[in-house]
């Protein structure tokens, strides 16, 4: 299902990554077989997993944070986790006042569904920090090439020098939930226009 999606690229990219990590670890967990017996590409992939759904980003990179990882994300929740890479600490601060008890919500980051599946295992319906990936052909024989071209261009896709001369245009661009109405009106718009 997820197949040609950007989730499904990312995925292989991270599978490669953490192959590519294990290999270059594996000599030393060799020598320590006795301790750790035999440690698998497989149980590597599980531990970077582990790790990774539950690390924060610092400036000093990623670190793992007590407790932090028992808070939920919440994509509207304006409670966030701060570090003080310099002091050694972390803090919630939080967005409202919560009653004894109830759930303290923080926004992990302002992700989209793909990435919180990713990193995180999960997706949540209505997410307005959503995207999604387009990638149009523009044959040079239409004879609206130019105009589509244009358009992609003027609200998408960064200007490039020679997109003009190109036998055929392929164009990605990635567009944000809140933004996907908004193409749809402009490129309805257009196509209207055309005669």
């Amino acid at each position: 299902m997820i197949h040609g999606s950007s989730v499904y690229q990312e995925t292989v990219y991270h599978k490669s990554q953490i192959e590519k990590d294990f290999l270059a670890i594996r000599p030393v967990l060799k020598s320590f077989c006795q301790s750790f017996g035999d440690f698998t590409c497989k149980d590597f992939m599980h531990a970077c997993t582990l790790v990774g759904s539950r690390a924060w980003g610092g400036t000093k990179g990623l670190s793992l944070i007590p407790f932090a990882d028992f808070l939920n994300h919440d994509g509207i929740s304006e409670a966030i986790v701060m570090s003080d890479d310099d002091k050694q600490c972390s803090e919630v601060t939080a967005d409202r006042d919560y009653v004894p008890g109830e759930q303290v919500l923080i926004r992990y980051g302002k992700f989209s569904n793909a990435t919180l599946m990713l990193d995180f295992g999960f997706t949540i319906p209505h997410n307005i920090y959503d995207q999604v990936q387009i990638q149009l052909d523009i044959p040079k024989h239409d004879p609206l090439h130019g105009m589509k071209l244009d358009l992609l261009q003027q609200y998408f896709v960064p200007q490039a020098n020679d997109a003009k001369s190109l036998k055929c245009s392929v164009n990605s661009f990635t567009i944000k939930f809140a933004l996907i109405l908004n193409f749809m009106f402009i490129l309805m718009n257009n196509l209207a226009s055309i005669p």
